[in-house]
């Protein structure tokens, strides 16, 4: 066994003893988790780790259902953070939702399409800039191809 394989092997030993005392703690002050919805996603850029963790439920051992992709307040962040599941999925929003004002709202002057616009549209294509800052020409495409069928 070879020097990072021994380091990954604490590591992993480190986080399931956190996962342990966690679920103490949660039982101490009766906060019951729901582990249905508790999962593990390794985040790598190479390659995929292979891991799993446990829960210790009433006597029972639970395993971890590993991930490939994760929402956490809004945000899809998968396993080698390039956000592209995330800037699809508001590329969509934004496509959808400017199809709803092209339906719906028919006769409608340049005013009232641009506030429409910056209200309903342009959320969507910001959300979350700060985090993935589109930084790929190819991502600065799509971002630009909802503006273009907007105009």
């Amino acid at each position: 066994m070879n020097l990072i394989e021994k380091v990954f092997q604490s590591g992993q030993q480190k986080l399931q003893s956190i996962l342990n005392v966690i679920k103490n703690c949660s039982d101490e002050w009766l906060l019951r988790l729901n582990i249905d919805k508790c999962k593990s996603v390794s985040y790598c850029v190479k390659h995929s780790i292979d891991n799993s963790y446990h829960i210790m439920d009433r006597n029972q051992l639970f395993h971890l259902e590993k991930v490939k992709s994760m929402v956490d307040l809004g945000v899809r962040f998968d396993s080698s953070l390039t956000f592209r599941d995330h800037i699809a999925e508001k590329n969509n929003k934004a496509y959808s939702v400017l199809g709803v004002i092209k339906r719906n709202f028919i006769y409608m002057d340049e005013h009232t399409f641009i506030l429409l616009y910056k209200s309903m549209v342009r959320p969507h294509v910001e959300f979350t800039n700060s985090v993935w800052c589109p930084y790929n020409i190819g991502d600065l495409k799509e971002i630009e191809k909802i503006q273009k069928r907007a105009t």
